[in-house]
């Protein structure tokens, strides 16, 4: 028989959490041909040797350097045999029947091109899976409180969306399947004609929205991107980016400008960036002031990188180049 569905994970430092992860791949993904393939990105750590020994039937491609999660990630997709490709964090638990109740959502919706599953943390709460489709709001919204302000104030709200062209797309009722605009990327279901009709996920993000361009990009080829709430996974979360957070920043932020700039005018953009360098200075100069050189370093290095991105975007946005060196 063929195998239907590449579980596709990648993996960095993440040891701790790898093998639960696995584990709860093979006791929950049943019924399924399914083949796994993990990316390593060269970690330090002891994620290579578990899969190597403990699970020697997993497709392991070793990076000898961290390309970014993003082009490790398409490594695993152009390696993948399935028709259905499950994109996975491996800081996650597959709860119950999750992965065969999306894969038989597709099957049954030959319209849709995503599909993401109710989402818990670690201490069994529901957290957000679906987002505004632009992400705006985390890195400027967070520090300026804009975020609260656009949901308090409808007037305010109409404004901010007219200048950065927000849609909100956002649920607080994870009862009900829907369709929405942006999913969480921890656990994403797609098949790989998609992937391939949108050239795969975008490189220039090696880190950060690769979710929301990937779902807008699927949207805009006429796919439904849907919310399944009868398919529920565990998500600790960006358990490798806490351990190495200057470096994040550095890859992270420009991602999230890179992002908004490839979707938004000249004139949007140069207020968002604004916006953007303000708040990350500001950041910068406090953790020079907390004596945390590293950090404002990191900081003032998404701004220039940021700035960079907006006055040569087209070296940017020309598939070849990446926001990680």
């Amino acid at each position: 028989m063929e195998i239907e569905l590449s579980i596709c994970i990648v993996s960095y430092n993440v040891s701790a959490y790898l093998n639960n992860c696995i584990q709860s791949i093979k006791e929950n993904v049943r019924d399924v041909r399914y083949e796994i393939i993990i990316v390593d990105n060269d970690s330090k750590d002891d994620s290579v040797n578990i899969i190597k020994r403990e699970y020697p039937e997993i497709n392991l491609i070793e990076n000898i350097k961290n390309t970014g999660y993003v082009p490790a990630m398409n490594i695993a997709i152009k390696n993948a045999v399935g028709k259905y490709i499950l994109i996975l964090s491996p800081d996650t638990i597959i709860k119950g029947n999750a992965i065969k109740r999306m894969l038989n959502y597709m099957k049954n919706n030959t319209n849709v091109g995503i599909i993401g599953p109710k989402t818990y943390n670690g201490d069994g709460e529901i957290v957000t899976s679906c987002h505004s489709e632009n992400p705006w709001v985390f890195p400027v919204g967070e520090f300026w409180g804009l975020a609260n302000l656009a949901r308090g104030n409808k007037y305010f709200k109409a404004i901010i969306s007219k200048i950065f062209k927000v849609k909100t797309g956002v649920t607080n009722d994870y009862t009900v399947t829907q369709e929405v605009n942006v999913l969480d990327g921890g656990c994403l279901l797609s098949s790989k004609k998609v992937l391939s009709e949108i050239g795969f996920i975008d490189e220039a993000i090696s880190i950060g929205p690769d979710d929301y361009d990937t779902c807008k990009r699927v949207k805009l080829k006429g796919y439904k991107v849907v919310f399944l709430s009868e398919a529920e996974i565990i998500h600790f979360v960006c358990t490798s980016k806490n351990k190495f957070k200057s470096f994040v920043v550095k890859v992270h932020y420009p991602a999230f400008f890179y992002f908004f700039r490839k979707w938004n005018n000249i004139f949007s953009s140069f207020l968002f960036l604004i916006f953007y360098s303000t708040n990350l200075m500001l950041r910068s100069i406090y953790y020079l002031f907390k004596k945390d050189i590293d950090m404002a370093l990191a900081y003032f290095a998404a701004v220039q990188k940021s700035s960079d991105i907006y006055f040569n975007f087209s070296k940017y946005n020309s598939g070849s180049k990446k926001l990680i060196n």
